[in-house]
């Protein structure tokens, strides 16, 4: 099924649902056409829908398409492609069987530098991104572990040079008899966004444990898999492929 918006002969935008074969199946608004989809359609797994027609939401870029269900995707970059640095590094050695990882220390700094982050076309602009840590316990003590993170960004196309360099730090307290659990330690409050992300942003990111830090209070040294931002996306492409992102790209 297709989502298309049209205009009846009295100028008033209309939805419509149509069949594979073009046939409609429904005529409305954009809020019914959206319920009369969702309720008829029978399984059918789309990320986006393409929109023929003038519709244009003030609050977000224009892209051509419309994505039924917005929410949260994961922009991720993964500890086994990350870099160490010539400062105190974790350890790569067996997690589980002859799967390997990296460990951080509980009595040290230690840090890598990630696969750079490239923000995709799918945004929702103006919206914060939450960065976010897979780690899991190696022993079955209580405490709290802390992670942090040196971030730099640039908009792309020549807009801006990177910025300062900021900290963020992210802590999570684990209870005790839990043994390689996998935990997810997010910063709740969000640090990027506010119009300063569009597609093609560029985020470097030096992560570290703080084991040092009085904070840190998990005695035993934590298994880190990925860092990944959680963002809005309610669409899936921008009709233009270089700023202004609204405006289509010969």
């Amino acid at each position: 099924m297709v989502l298309k918006s049209t205009q009846s002969k009295n100028a008033v935008e209309r939805w419509v649902v149509l069949d594979n074969n073009g046939n409609t199946l429904f005529d409305g608004t954009l809020a019914d056409a959206l319920i009369y989809y969702n309720a008829n359609k029978e399984n059918e797994i789309k990320d986006s829908y393409v929109v023929d027609g003038s519709f244009v939401d003030k609050k977000r870029t224009p892209t051509g398409e419309i994505k039924l269900n917005s929410g949260f995707k994961d922009l991720k970059a993964t500890f086994n492609a990350s870099k160490t640095t010539q400062q105190a590094s974790p350890t790569w050695e067996p997690f589980k069987g002859g799967i390997y990882s990296y460990s951080f220390s509980a009595n040290s700094t230690e840090e890598l530098i990630l696969t750079p982050y490239h923000y995709d076309h799918d945004q929702v602009p103006r919206t914060l991104s939450r960065i976010h840590v897979h780690w899991a316990t190696s022993e079955a003590s209580a405490g709290t572990i802390r992670w942090g993170f040196e971030i730099t960004y640039a908009k792309g196309h020549g807009q801006e040079a990177f910025k300062e360099p900021f900290f963020v730090y992210v802590e999570q307290t684990v209870n005790s008899g839990k043994t390689e659990f996998h935990y997810i330690a997010e910063d709740e409050g969000g640090q990027l966004g506010n119009g300063e992300i569009e597609p093609d942003t560029l985020v470097l990111i030096r992560c570290f444990r703080d084991g040092s830090h009085i904070n840190d209070t998990y005695p035993a040294k934590a298994w880190g898999f990925t860092a990944d931002f959680h963002y809005i996306s309610d669409h899936e492409t921008t009709i233009g492929r270089r700023p202004p992102f609204d405006v289509p790209t010969a």
